[in-house]
């Protein structure tokens, strides 16, 4: 999992998920939960595998770049 803003150590300790410090391949499925101004300047389609699917549930990005959101 992938959040600037979260403290990794309160992450693992409450919630048991170990953060990742940067997204360095690509994925089957990404989940943007969060509306972090970063994530807008992510180019997903690096992160996104052949048959990926990208859900962005605080609808930041265009309908054209994601599979669904909310």
């Amino acid at each position: 999992m992938f959040d600037p803003h979260a403290d990794k150590v309160e992450t693992r300790n409450e919630y048991g998920i170990s953060l990742i410090d940067e997204i360095q391949r690509k994925y089957d499925g990404i989940v943007i939960a969060v509306a972090h101004k970063e994530f807008l300047k992510l180019d997903l389609k690096n992160f996104k595998g052949n048959n990926s699917v990208i859900f962005d549930l605080k609808s930041i990005f265009e309908r054209s770049i994601v599979d669904a959101r909310l």
